[in-house]
C-alpha cells in the first residue's frame, strides 16, 4: 500500500502522483487534504497520518506533498521507525531506497516538476534497498537513536 497526504500547496500534485502509482500497480490510499482551497490545513497532520499508517507494515510506503517537502519530510520523522527523505529527481529517490532504506519520500511542488515528480515516485516505489553492509549498519545506528 502507498500512503498519500499532501497540504494545501501539494494537493494538485498528490492528484496527479494517485494516477501514476496506479498505473504502477500500487494500492493506493489518500490520507487528506481533501481539498486544495483550504490554508490553513497543517502539513503535520497529514505527515504524521501518513508516517502511522507506513509505520504499521515494513512494506508499506508513503509519499508527501506540499510546496518545499521540508516541513513534511520533518514531521514524518518525528514517528519511530520512519526514514523519510526530500527528493527531487530520481536520483535523490533511487539513493533514498537503496541507501537509506527510506519508507517516505516528501516531494516539493514547487521545486519539483511534474515529470522529475513521476520519475522520482516511480523509482522510489521500484527501487529496492541495497543490502550493503555499511547501509545495515547505518540503518542500525539511528534506530538505536529512536529508543
Amino acid at each position: 500500500m502507498v500512503y498519500l497526504g499532501s497540504d494545501h500547496g501539494g494537493f494538485e500534485l498528490k492528484q496527479k502522483a494517485k494516477e501514476w502509482i496506479k498505473e504502477l500497480g500500487f494500492d493506493v490510499e489518500d490520507l487528506g487534504d481533501n481539498a486544495p482551497i483550504d490554508q490553513t490545513d497543517d502539513y503535520p497532520l497529514f505527515a504524521q497520518a501518513v508516517s502511522k499508517a507506513v509505520r504499521q507494515s515494513p512494506i508499506n510506503r508513503g509519499i508527501l506533498f506540499c510546496k518545499s517537502g521540508g516541513g513534511m519530510t520533518i514531521a514524518a520523522n518525528k514517528e519511530n521507525g520512519i526514514r523519510a527523505v526530500n527528493v527531487i529527481d530520481e536520483a535523490t529517490a533511487r539513493q533514498a531506497r537503496e541507501h537509506l532504506d527510506a519508507n517516505i519520500i516528501a516531494i516539493g511542488s514547487r521545486w519539483v516538476s511534474e515529470d522529475n515528480a513521476r520519475k522520482a515516485i516511480a523509482t522510489f516505489l521500484t527501487t529496492m534497498f541495497s543490502e550493503e553492509e555499511r547501509h545495515k549498519r547505518r540503518i542500525e545506528e539511528m534506530k538505536n537513536e529512536e529508543k
